[in-house]
């Protein structure tokens, strides 16, 4: 199996899974729990979001606070051994290590206009100190714009001068969300939940 053919296969589980069992919530944050860069960040994000794992493996089942299992093959979780690293999964692979999207294109400058007449819908910033931040915003505005708003809300960085700064990191279905990425791109619904992990400056 190739990289590619692997992450075909867990996208595959992980955009359809949520349409047969559980909360897309939880489903969202296992993907992200199993594509952390790191142990801590892993388990971060399952405690943000109150999800058991009695034998400790996800790969075993987890429940969330409600009772309901969820179930995750060992290959969204571990990479096979014998995995053939192609051209295309490697570009891939690179891509997401350095946080860029697989294919990204040219920015275009955009004059926005005034954001007073735009529909809005709210949505809910899941920290991952298990608080929940709903926020209020059009499709125009960006992750950068929410972190502001996030950090405002929460009351977070106010507190700098008390012993340091906390990092926001936005995630959504699994995937790190970069600052400019706008709110429409995400196509979420109305409630839809954006995970934010807290990361203590050092």
């Amino acid at each position: 199996m190739t990289r590619t053919e692997l992450q075909r296969q867990r996208d595959a589980f992980w955009d359809t899974q949520p349409a047969y069992s559980g909360r897309p919530e939880i489903w969202q944050a296992l993907r992200a729990a199993c594509e952390s860069p790191s142990m801590d960040l892993a388990q971060a994000i399952v405690d943000s979001a109150n999800i058991t794992v009695p034998t400790g493996n996800l790969s075993d089942g987890c429940y969330d606070e409600l009772g309901s299992n969820y179930v995750i093959p060992v290959m969204c979780i571990v990479e096979p051994k014998n995995l053939i690293v192609d051209k295309e999964g490697a570009s891939e692979y690179k891509n997401q290590i350095q946080g860029e999207a697989p294919s990204s294109k040219a920015e275009e400058v955009i004059i926005p206009s005034p954001t007073s007449h735009r529909p809005k819908k709210t949505l809910v910033a899941r920290l991952s100190s298990g608080k929940d931040i709903k926020l209020s915003v059009t499709g125009e505005e960006t992750i950068k714009e929410l972190r502001a708003l996030v950090e405002e809300k929460a009351e977070l960085n106010p507190q700098a001068s008390k012993g340091g700064r906390v990092c926001l990191k936005f995630f959504y279905l699994g995937r790190p969300i970069a600052d400019i990425t706008a709110v429409k791109e995400l196509k979420l619904a109305e409630g839809g939940v954006i995970q934010v992990m807290l990361i203590p400056e050092v």
